[in-house]
């Protein structure tokens, strides 16, 4: 609701919010939660949000579930702060996966080899809604699986976060409902272009990647052996 995006807002420029993410997976079933919490009120979140990862069974993992996380929060602080014009100087966001925090905070290399990886696509994502907060938003580790034998009371408001959103992951199991499409997304990052002596892959199809994959170094091997031109290869016959 516009009331609560405004609360939130009104937050930001007062500086008295911390951002947080949470993943987890199961039996090939992933899920995902973000948390918005007011440092003035640290019993009552004032946002929070979990959603089903993204992928093929086989391709689901606890890190994919936790990059999924971080994405979702720092997608939002953009939208907020797009929305209202805001002018953060500093947005503390908070994960338990270091591996996540590396993926938004180092940069990312795209390669013919990677771009089929299984996490390609969200690290790209990831890395991308990074870049569009990073002069303001500050990720920064937490400790997962807070001790229990310590009260509530004493815990830091990260922490209190953190066993906030693992509470909240373990009420809900949302069930995957979205069929998954086995198509490399449109990674905004930057755009992929690969070329060999012989074709331009223009279509970021798994198809025309696999067949490039599998494919190069047999041409490479004919052209060299019969001394083939680019013309003559282009006309030769693979059967």
């Amino acid at each position: 609701p516009h009331s609560v995006e405004k609360k939130i807002a009104t937050l930001i420029r007062k500086r008295r919010v911390i951002f947080g993410s949470d993943g987890s997976e199961n039996r090939g079933i992933g899920k995902f939660a973000w948390e918005i919490l007011d440092t003035n009120n640290l019993q009552s979140p004032l946002l929070m949000f979990q959603a089903p990862v993204h992928g093929d069974v086989d391709q689901v993992s606890a890190l994919r579930a936790e990059l999924f996380g971080l994405f979702a929060c720092l997608h939002y602080i953009h939208y907020i702060v797009t929305k209202f014009r805001l002018q953060p100087k500093h947005i503390p966001v908070y994960s338990d996966c270091n591996n996540a925090i590396i993926a938004a905070t180092k940069a990312f290399y795209i390669s013919c080899k990677s771009v089929l990886g299984d996490d390609s696509d969200i690290c790209a994502e990831l890395r991308y809604a990074f870049k569009q907060v990073q002069h303001f938003v500050n990720i920064n580790h937490v400790k997962s699986h807070q001790n229990d034998t310590k009260p509530i009371s004493k815990l830091s408001p990260a922490a209190l976060l953190n066993v906030s959103l693992d509470r909240y992951m373990k009420k809900l199991n949302v069930p995957v409902s979205i069929q998954h499409t086995n198509l490399t997304p449109h990674l905004p990052c930057q755009k992929i272009s690969l070329r060999n002596n012989f074709e331009r892959l223009t279509n970021n199809y798994p198809t025309s990647l696999t067949r490039y994959s599998i494919e190069y170094e047999a041409e490479q091997i004919a052209a060299h052996n019969w001394k083939l031109t680019h013309d003559e290869m282009s006309q030769v016959n693979w059967k």
